[in-house]
């Protein structure tokens, strides 16, 4: 069993244990955002046949960072050079089957084959493998019931960013494209009642489902340039991955539409508009009234961006924006983000 902390305190190992029988391991203390050397901190965890993850993203990072450990055996040494330099895993591994029950409604990391693990210096690293897919994801919308106004807020918009760039996506497809559009909708409908009633199970269901719908579109097309640009404001500023990578929605989509505007339909439509024209403006707006200015100045202000290289750019994940895009313009899109919900 892998979870976090937070759920250990709560009683959640014993409590599963009555119903499913002793787990042969709990690692319990999954940090957030797992740097590598959590890596070497389960080197010596004893796995069984079957690895249970009950958290947020994090927590099913850092289950299939254990799966993959434990698939390898003694050569996890090619487990870092995997995260370091990207050489693909032995294709053949033998993983063992992962069970993801999320306890937050965003990461879509319960339908997805990739996990982030954090090197020094707060590099991002990516742990990918086809045989990372959970065998069963398990949505209950009554174990996302703690989530506080700012983690609901953070988790739903990482959906939406998930959503929003799998349709300005270079590797979209009429499949993807109708994901997106159907997890947009629910989101767009639901969100704002999940923040205002933590205890709305059904407006909790609704963005849990649109969660992993948005995962499902995701894990076709990958993330584009809005996560490009998220990262350092995560690793900096520890900001929540949500907040940082969906401020910069309406500034992209503005920057997109200049070369395809009907590529957006997808998500005009989610929105109920009945042209792309106001879309960059609908979506700040909506953000806006969702509050994300008042968390964004937690983490973050106008002079901050003055501290930043114009190292903004993560190839694997620009190269699949609709539009090219350089350093410089990446900073210029980071910074008219936060002018869209932070007052100069």
């Amino acid at each position: 069993m892998v979870t976090s902390t937070s759920w250990c305190d709560q009683g959640l190992p014993g409590k599963l244990a009555d119903r499913l029988g002793k787990p042969i391991s709990v690692i319990g203390d999954v940090p957030s955002n797992p740097p590598e050397s959590f890596i070497s901190d389960i080197s010596s965890v004893k796995v069984g046949e079957v690895v249970v993850a009950v958290g947020g993203g994090s927590v099913m990072d850092g289950a299939k960072a254990l799966v993959a450990a434990s698939a390898l055996g003694k050569k996890r040494s090619l487990l870092i050079e995997h995260l370091r330099l990207g050489t693909p895993l032995p294709a053949d591994l033998k993983m063992i089957p992962l069970i993801c029950v999320p306890t937050t409604a965003g990461t879509g990391s319960e339908v997805t084959r990739w996990a982030t693990i954090w090197g020094e210096a707060n590099v991002k690293y990516s742990l990918t493998h086809n045989k990372l897919y959970p065998e069963f994801a398990i949505l209950s919308p009554e174990m996302c019931v703690s989530m506080d106004y700012e983690l609901t807020l953070s988790s739903g918009l990482d959906a939406v960013s998930h959503a929003m760039e799998a349709v300005w996506n270079r590797n979209h497809n009429i499949f993807s494209d109708q994901m997106a559009c159907a997890a947009l909708t629910i989101l767009y409908n639901s969100l704002e009642r999940c923040l205002r009633d933590a205890s709305d199970l059904e407006s909790r269901a609704q963005v849990q489902s649109a969660a992993t719908i948005a995962g499902l579109a995701m894990s076709t097309t990958q993330t584009a340039l809005c996560h490009s640009i998220s990262y350092p404001f995560t690793s900096l500023f520890s900001m929540p991955h949500g907040l940082a990578c969906s401020f910069t929605l309406g500034a992209v989509c503005r920057f997109n539409m200049k070369v395809d505007i009907d590529r957006l339909k997808p998500i005009a439509s989610a929105f109920s508009l009945n042209s792309t024209d106001k879309l960059p403006d609908r979506i700040n707006a909506w953000l806006i009234e969702l509050g994300i200015g008042q968390y964004l100045e937690k983490y973050v202000n106008l002079k901050d961006l003055d501290t930043l290289d114009e190292n903004l750019i993560t190839r694997a994940r620009s190269k699949n924006n609709l539009r090219d895009v350089d350093e410089i313009q990446a900073k210029n899109l980071a910074k008219e983000g936060i002018m869209a919900f932070i007052p100069g």
